[in-house]
C-alpha cells in the first residue's frame, strides 16, 4: 500500500540527492536553490519521523532546518552583492 510514510520517503530521496548536487556548485545562486530544496523536505523528514516514533530524528530535522536556513541566507547574501 502506498502511504504517507512511502511518500513522504520519496520526496526525502528527491530532495536530499537534488539538494546534494545542487550545494556542490560554485555559483551562489545554485547553492542558495540547494538549501531551499533542503528545506522543502524538512516537513516530509518530520512528518516520517513523527509516524515511526523517531524523536530523535524530529530533533536532528530541526537541527538540519536551521542549517538550511543559515545556509540559503548566507549564499542569498552572496547573490545580492
Amino acid at each position: 500500500m502506498f502511504g504517507l510514510d512511502t511518500f513522504a520517503q520519496i520526496v526525502i530521496t528527491c530532495t536530499g540527492c537534488t539538494s546534494l548536487y545542487l550545494l556542490a556548485s560554485q555559483s551562489p545562486r545554485v547553492r542558495m536553490w540547494g538549501a531551499i530544496v533542503g528545506l522543502i523536505g524538512e516537513p516530509f523528514w518530520l512528518t516520517t519521523a513523527y509516524l515511526n516514533g523517531q524523536a530523535g530524528i524530529v530533533a536532528l530535522a530541526f537541527v538540519y532546518g536551521i542549517n538550511w536556513t543559515r545556509i540559503a541566507y548566507c549564499n542569498w547574501l552572496e547573490v545580492v552583492k
